[in-house]
């Protein structure tokens, strides 16, 4: 009746067998009651067995007693298609296999051939289960298997007492019987004689197809049977045969750890893990019958890309695998100590029922189990179904404020690493695909906690506002960055979240909802993260009852968070009755506001039910810190309410932030060069970016987050070109906007290159010699730089090189010498005294510039003409190299004409209208330079208006165009008609020559249109909340007694929405669902006047 479910049905000397494999990775099993007899038999889940451990497995075990590490397939690297998919179609591997039995093993089976031999069909066929499942690989059973069936320990050919004995033997075993080429992997069962340790051993990993490909043993107990136990143990011993690692961490820190595959904390609970054999260190009294993630990642490299592909065979089974897809981009931040769940999706091709697994595929240090150091695995991995979701730590675990030592949350910043894993579970071959997510925990936030509602005595009343509480714990900044949290509610003791009580509110720790009509004794809530995976619950269940009195209950929409001065706060005051409370209520203010901070109610009397917005005006506050106040809601004839606010006030006063040196406009720059701008007391750190452009679409050279008022570029400038460069002021507000562009342009010199035509050369490794190379220049001129554009070559010994430069007048420079130790290898780099750096060890062999040992400065005022000879000495016997290219690059100081403005007037133009930019109004000449040539580069654009370019559309930062451009008619500005104020924009102008002309300002001066001017009868509103994600309230500052539109633009000025509404309304919502993040302008039009408000959508 289940489509996932599979059964694998063995009929025998041995009686009847069946296996049935669960969807959610569990065994059953049918088989007799009692081996030996055919009559009675029975039937029971996995699961229900006793977990049993009786040694650990032995694996990688090599002739001298030491182990190995999982062999690597590099150098080759899946491309991104082949990775996290195993085939597509599905592959089935087929291993030809030989299983041997020892005589006692025969002994404990029947003690006849063909009893012991279908002993060794069974355990092979189980575990050919979960291989074929798991991982495409079927270990076919070869016929010869039958002359290694062994039922007499007194004649078999095995000697020696454990299973490092018998592995070690079974390869010469097998040829003598079986011929070494009728198999590609072999193995030996055997019966464990509780000595040496071990109940499984490998030879090697990844021995398959080599020449002790039939190194492996596993053993067991029991008298006709050894039990579920054993075909785990096989299955380790064959996987690691198969290069698969162990899986655990930790095992009483005894010996056989694989550091690279160590994904499951502590002993682990796998096939490939020690479950049960560790002491304190156990996750599990025993293995669970599937492979880890990481596991079947490394059987898939092994015999797709490695060694494992030598042999075998594959059949294409018509099956194809799952493909995960999973909604989160790696690098993000969670808080420490913090609950999280992830989520994903997979669809198979054939429609096939999934099961999934999200597990931890992290490495790290050897660490006790509850513990964690670097990126050591802290999470275990259990068998799942068909969830694609996973709570780390288990909902159980979270619900009861428990501690369970293999699912521990991170405690210090680290990375975090999981896969979801999709297996479709049909025989013969199933598909399987995994994705991965990589994101950080963040030691300096967290844990993320709801403190209110948080204990049992909490009870909430049916329509009451309640507040509910929670501690951020710098979850709302960077690198988290949680602007935004959803408030869901339980009420089955918190196992499931169906009731949503607010929807994507400030994450500021604090938000009034009003309490749903879902009484029970059973309530829970959980607050999560609306753009993250970290979520928090209430410790204890808690009581929604029935209201037992009339009452009066309001709460706000906003009562804290952070205010960027001058930002306004606004919130709205939410109220409701009761039973039927019916009493008007008046509002008032109580506390002390900031001092210049204005509050405003839209109305200050009202009936339950009705809301109210506050408004306060921050734009004359000046002073930071934390400020309380209270919201107070007075029935008629009744006690006070009272809400109170607390707003954390943060200045952002950047105005004396400005860009120094170089100065802008500023021509003939040094090619070495350290930007500098002036401090200013609200900034805690500022980024700064570099760049050929001022749209800064290309950054050459950048820094975040850095604390000091400069930035050295670290590479060598162009000659004869423009740079860009701005900063913008940090603090915990955020980014705030760029200062700047600001320009400048190094010199121009004209320059060439000459490059050697007597090279490769060799530096014998006899003696110490001298190798010269010449460069000839025929007509030269005198020299103001001259730079070593390349030297490449090899040398087995650096520091034996001295390596100097010889002008035509015998002038001599030493370039560098004895550098750089006992450095070996290829160099490629080249020299000038502009360079920011000076001469690295070990030498660069990627063309970068840097400084010679001395400068090359005695060269500068000489003719270059002659012949430059590139004198090598190798100063010490014994090594030698080569000498590949050599280049010289001679500048002499160019003349430049740089562009100059003819006409820079204002253009007038009415409010809401439009006109063209014409060269009456702005126009540039350059003495040899055409206007075609003359190539204007806009800096910044209008801030109430934009620039069109005829067949090009806007004009952004970084856009172009020519003088020719404006003498054509071609470039019109478009005014937005929301300011009267002076707008326009900067521009530099290049002759491309080296010329240029930086960086005057194009000024527009809008005029007031009609019987009245916007900027003489200013229109008063308030935006709530600004920034906003869904919607924002739009709010006048006294109610409109005239009809009223509301017109938002972009940034590129296209209308995006007009709203009218009537006389006499005090507040309009705008919906902005299908908006894109950014800035708008928002304008506020009426007979009276206009006002204009930016809006930030987040």
């Amino acid at each position: 009746s289940n489509p996932a479910r599979t059964v694998r049905v063995m009929y025998s000397p041995r009686g009847f067998r069946a296996m049935i494999l669960q969807p959610d990775l569990g065994v059953a099993y049918v088989e007799p009651y009692a081996w030996g007899q055919d009559e009675y038999y029975i039937s029971y889940d996995r699961a229900d067995l006793p977990r049993q451990n009786p040694a650990k497995l032995g694996d990688g075990w090599l002739k001298d007693g030491t182990t190995a590490e999982p062999v690597p397939v590099e150098p080759y690297t899946p491309p991104a298609e082949e990775r996290g998919v195993v085939i597509d179609p599905v592959q089935l591997k087929v291993y030809r296999y030989v299983a041997a039995a020892t005589g006692e093993f025969g002994e404990d089976h029947g003690g006849t051939k063909d009893l012991v031999f279908a002993a060794i069909v069974d355990y092979t066929d189980r575990v050919n289960a979960i291989f074929e499942r798991d991982v495409n690989i079927r270990l076919q059973l070869i016929a010869a298997s039958q002359n290694v069936a062994f039922i007499n320990p007194g004649s078999d050919p095995y000697s020696g007492q454990t299973v490092f004995d018998w592995a070690g033997q079974n390869q010469a075993v097998l040829n003598q019987y079986c011929n070494f080429n009728s198999h590609d992997i072999g193995h030996v069962y055997a019966r464990y004689l509780g000595i040496g340790g071990a109940i499984g051993v490998s030879m090697g990993l990844g021995i398959v197809c080599g020449n002790n490909k039939g190194g492996g043993c596993s053993a067991g107990n029991g008298n006709g049977d050894y039990g579920d136990y054993f075909v785990g143990v096989i299955g380790q011993e064959v996987g690691h045969q198969l290069n698969g690692g162990h899986t655990w961490n930790r095992c009483g820190g005894g010996a056989g750890r694989h550091g690279n595959s160590a994904f499951e904390p502590g002993s682990g609970s796998t096939i490939m893990s020690y479950a049960g054999a560790c002491g304190s260190d156990n996750v599990q009294g025993g293995a669970d019958l599937y492979f880890h993630s990481g596991s079947v990642e490394e059987f898939y490299k092994f015999y797709t890309f490695g060694t494992g592909g030598n042999c075998g065979s594959s059949v294409t089974t018509g099956n194809f695998p799952p493909e995960v897809t999973l909604p989160y981009e790696d690098n993000f931040f969670i808080p420490i100590l913090t609950p999280f769940e992830v989520n994903g999706s997979a669809t198979d091709p054939d429609g096939d029922v999934l099961s999934y697994v999200w597990e931890e595929v992290d490495t790290g240090p050897e660490v006790p189990l509850g513990t964690e150091s670097a990126n050591s695995a802290i999470f275990r991995t259990y068998p799942s179904g068909a969830a694609t979701n996973r709570y780390f730590p288990r909902l159980s675990t979270i619900l009861n404020n428990g501690v369970y030592n293999a699912e521990i949350l991170p405690e210090y910043t680290r990375d975090v690493t999981l896969r979801l894993i999709a297996r479709d579970n049909l025989p013969g071959g199933g598909g399987v695909g995994w994705k991965d997510v990589a994101f950080k925990a963040w030691g300096e936030a967290g844990p993320f906690l709801v403190t209110t509602p948080n204990t049992a005595s909490a009870n909430w009343k049916i329509g009451e506002y309640v507040n509910v509480t929670w501690d951020v714990a710098k979850t709302d900044q960077a690198p988290v960055n949680c602007k935004n949290v959803n408030i869901r509610l339980s009420i089955d003791g918190g196992l499931t979240y169906p009731y949503t009580l607010a929807s994507g509110v400030d994450n500021d720790g604090g938000q009034y909802v009003q309490v749903p009509d879902l009484p029970t004794s059973k309530a829970r809530v959980r607050i999560d993260a609306a753009d993250n995976i970290f979520f928090d619950v209430s410790n204890a269940n808690f009581s929604i009852q029935q209201p037992t009195q009339p009452t009066l209950t309001f709460g706000l929409s906003n009562d804290a968070g952070q205010i960027c001065l001058p930002d306004a706060f606004g919130t709205e005051i939410l109220t409701a009755g009761s039973l039927g409370f019916s009493d008007p209520v008046t509002l008032s203010l109580d506390g002390n506001l900031p001092t210049g901070a204005t509050a405003t109610f839209d109305k200050t009397n009202l009936m339950p039910g009705e809301n109210a917005f506050l408004t306060v005006d921050m734009n004359n506050v000046t002073e930071e810190g934390i400020f309380s106040f209270d919201v107070v809601a007075t029935p008629a004839g009744g006690t006070p309410l009272v809400r109170t606010i607390t707003l954390n006030l943060v200045s952002n006063d950047f105005s004396g932030l400005a860009l120094q040196i170089p100065a802008d406009g500023s021509d003939n720059q040094l090619l070495t060069q350290v930007l500098h701008w002036n401090a200013v007391p609200d900034a805690e750190t500022y980024d700064v970016e570099f760049s050929k452009n001022p749209s800064f679409t290309n950054v050459l050279a950048s820094k975040t987050d850095t604390p000091i008022d400069s930035f050295k570029i670290p590479f060598l400038l162009e000659k004869g070109t423009a740079y860009y460069w701005r900063v913008r002021p940090r603090n915990e507000c955020g980014p705030r906007d760029w200062s700047g562009p600001n320009f400048f342009s190094t010199f121009a010199e004209n320059c060439q290159s000459f490059t050697a035509n007597d090279l490769p050369k060799n530096i014998t490794a006899n003696g110490t010699p001298t190798i010269e190379t010449k460069i000839t220049v025929n007509a030269g001129g005198i020299i103001s730089d001259i730079n070593v554009g390349q030297l490449k070559g090899y040398h087995e010994f650096f520091k034996d090189l001295e390596v100097h430069l010889v002008s035509p007048q015998g002038v001599e420079v030493l370039l560098f010498g004895e550098k750089c130790g006992n450095y070996n290898g290829f160099y490629n780099f080249g020299l000038s005294d502009d360079a920011p750096s000076a001469f690295p060890c070990p030498p660069a062999n990627n063309g970068q510039i840097y400084r010679p040992q001395n400068d090359l400065s005695p060269f500068y005022g000489l003719d270059n003409t002659g012949t430059w000879t590139l004198r090598v000495k190798d100063n010490v016997l014994g090594a030698g190299g080569t000498i590949q290219n050599f280049k010289l690059e001679f500048c002499a100081t160019a003349s430049v004409s740089p562009p100059y403005l003819v006409n820079n007037n204002p253009l007038s133009i009415p409010t809401g209208t439009n006109a063209l930019i014409t060269q009456d109004l702005l126009l540039a000449e350059d003495a040899n330079n055409t206007h075609a040539q003359l190539v204007f580069t806009l800096l910044t654009v209008p801030e109430n208006g934009l620039l069109d370019r005829i067949g090009f559309g806007t004009l952004h930062p970084g856009d172009q165009f020519t003088q020719t451009s404006l003498d054509a008619g071609e470039i019109r500005f478009f005014d937005y008609g929301s300011s009267s104020e002076p707008d326009g924009f900067r521009f530099t102008v290049s002759d491309g020559e080296g010329g240029f002309l930086g960086t005057p300002k194009f000024v527009i001066l809008p005029q007031g249109v009609g019987t009245h001017s916007p900027g003489d009868n200013a229109l008063d509103f308030s935006l709530f909340p600004n920034p906003a994600s869904d919607a924002v309230w739009v709010v006048p500052g006294q109610v409109v007694d005239a009809n009223t539109r509301i017109s938002v633009f972009n940034a590129s000025g296209q209308l995006i929405e007009t709203v009218v509404f009537a006389a006499g309304a005090d507040r309009i919502q705008l919906r902005t669902p299908g908006w894109a993040r950014g800035l708008y302008l928002v304008r506020l039009e009426s007979e009276k006047g206009t006002g204009v408000k930016k809006l930030i959508l987040k």
